[in-house]
């Protein structure tokens, strides 16, 4: 049966030292006898690893965005130079004759 849901792209990410990545805090979500904390300890934790779930989403985002106007603008800059290097070269056959 197929997917009735279109299937995402997957997000691009940036290098690990490019200085736009995001930070994403250590998942610290793995807890040894889950289900037997406090119920105040239990909720902590759990807007905890919500609060870092939403924050590796925003960097997901922030960084797909900024790859993907590096890639539009290096697509831009790549047609432009295609489009003026034939004047160059009828400017130098032309100088040839």
């Amino acid at each position: 049966m197929a997917p009735t849901k279109e299937k995402e792209e997957k997000k691009l990410s940036l290098h690990i030292n490019d200085p736009q990545a995001g930070y994403i805090q250590p998942d610290l979500s793995l807890q040894d006898d889950t289900g037997v904390l406090p119920d105040d300890l239990q909720e902590w934790n759990d807007a905890r690893d919500e609060a870092r779930a939403e924050a590796a989403e925003t960097v997901a985002n922030d960084e797909d965005k900024v790859r993907r106007d590096a890639i539009a603008a290096e697509a831009e800059t790549t047609a432009t130079e295609t489009s003026t290097a034939p004047k160059k070269a009828e400017t130098s056959s032309a100088k040839a004759s």
